[in-house]
Parts: C-alpha cells; structure tokens; sequence
C-alpha cells in the first residue's frame, strides 16, 4: 500500500512540472521560471518558497520598519 501512495504521490508531482501552452516556458506549480528569476521586478508576490531560487527568504519590502512593527496586530484568522 505505501508503495501505491509513493507510485501516486510521484505521479502528481511530475504532473504539476509542466510547460505552458503560449511560449513552453517551464512552469512548475502554476508560476512561470522567468517570474521567480525576476521576482525582485514584482517584490510584493511570493511565488516561491524562499522567494527566489537562491532562497535567501528575505523581503525587499520597506513597509514594516523596526519603528513601526508593534502597529501590527491580528486582521483575520481561520
């Protein structure tokens, strides 16, 4: 049974690796290569888990300062 769900689990993953249909860029979960090259054109859209494929995780955004930061509090939860 473990080995059908690894057999199914491998089988998703190769079908979320894709190429787009207009310029068979590689697409891999629904985000184009050339937007997570140029992530820091749209700062504001985390496309993939570290960001960018060097996965630094940082945010060039400048909204939240070290001044400002205990002005956040909860907007919504599940």
């Amino acid at each position: 049974m473990f080995g059908f769900a690894a057999m199914l689990l491998l089988l998703v993953n190769i079908a979320a690796c894709s190429t787009s249909d207009s310029d068979k860029e590689p697409v891999v979960a629904g985000v184009a290569h050339s937007l997570i090259i140029n992530a820091d054109t749209e700062p504001q859209n985390w496309l993939a888990h570290g960001r960018t494929y060097d996965e630094q995780r940082f945010s060039p955004l400048t909204q939240i300062t070290p001044s400002n930061v205990e002005e956040l509090s909860l907007d919504w939860h599940l």
